[in-house]
């Protein structure tokens, strides 16, 4: 399959930065040029601004614009960055000057300029201090000197999308406080960490990891956890049938009993393969039940 030209990729990329400034509140996209050669990114959110009239300590500021040039060996080539509105942060130069690198991104030409457009509004939200030299050395300083736990706008970009699935793993940037000191426990080694969604069973013990999965779950059955068997046969469990799929995920038939009746009415039906009485633990062979229904699995209930 041949690579999209450089215009193709362009329209692309505009098409992810419209759909994203639709799931936000905060974001006005404007491209100039056909294809675009100049993006301007507007963030209506609050922020750090310089002001040299207050001793060095910055104010809040309540609106962003940053300039993205793309040259012409984009996207093999990082796009320019430039704040054109001032922003105090140690990853920004006095001028507005930044850089993917500067901004703790790692470039290659599958990165989406919808990936950059998030990690500015982490830095002007000082959600986000990416390690490394400063571009501001004062910024630098005043954070060290005044550590901040919870950003300045508490809003996400993408504020207006729907929630994220409570099973997802989402990645938070490491705050500034906790980059005060050398990574440790709950704390990630390339700036960042793992959290889970809310209604996720798992939680950080007292060292920061997560716990453990919760036990998977029949979809049909949620309050009968599924618990693995030492082997792939199939075997009784609270006189319920189980059996091991070629996935090796189990699962249980919710509507047999210990008389075999098992109306097949969900999923798919399986005839036992083995004839070896060993790997059943509930009528004999010569009483076998009837087909054991294995449930079909739901994949977002599982880990």
């Amino acid at each position: 399959m041949s690579q999209p030209t450089r215009s193709e990729r362009l329209a692309t990329e505009m098409q992810a930065l419209s759909r994203l400034a639709d799931q936000s509140s905060i974001l006005d996209c404007r491209a100039e040029g056909t294809p675009p050669h100049r993006i301007l990114l507007t963030f209506q959110g609050k922020g750090y601004a310089p002001d040299e009239s207050r001793g060095g300590d910055p104010i809040i500021s309540d609106r962003h614009v940053v300039e993205l040039s793309l040259p012409f060996a984009f996207p093999e080539q990082e796009p320019e960055i430039r704040f054109q509105t001032p922003l105090f942060h140690p990853a920004v130069s006095l001028s507005g000057w930044t850089s993917p690198a500067a901004l703790g991104l790692d470039w290659n030409d599958s990165f989406g300029l919808e990936i950059l457009a998030e990690r500015l509004w982490e830095v002007i939200r000082a959600a986000n201090f990416p390690p490394g030299r400063p571009q501001l050395q004062s910024a630098a300083d005043w954070f060290a000197a005044h550590p901040i736990d919870e950003p300045v706008d508490p809003r996400r970009l993408r504020d207006l999308a729907e929630g994220t699935p409570s099973n997802i793993i989402r990645y938070r940037p490491r705050s500034q406080s906790e980059l005060g000191g050398q990574d440790g426990p709950g704390t990630s080694g390339e700036g960042g960490s793992a959290e889970t969604g809310s209604l996720d069973s798992r939680g950080p013990d007292n060292a920061g990891r997560l716990g453990s999965a919760p036990p998977v779950v029949d979809p049909t059955s949620p309050q009968r956890p599924v618990v693995p068997v030492p082997n792939n046969g199939i075997r009784w469990q609270d006189d319920k049938r189980v059996g091991v799929g070629d996935d090796g995920i189990v699962f249980v038939d919710e509507q047999a009993d210990s008389t075999g009746n098992s109306p097949a009415t969900t999923g798919r039906e399986h005839e036992p393969q083995s004839t070896d009485d060993s790997l059943v633990d509930g009528p004999s062979a010569d009483n076998r039940p009837a087909p054991i229904v294995f449930l079909e699995r739901n994949s977002t209930s599982s880990q």
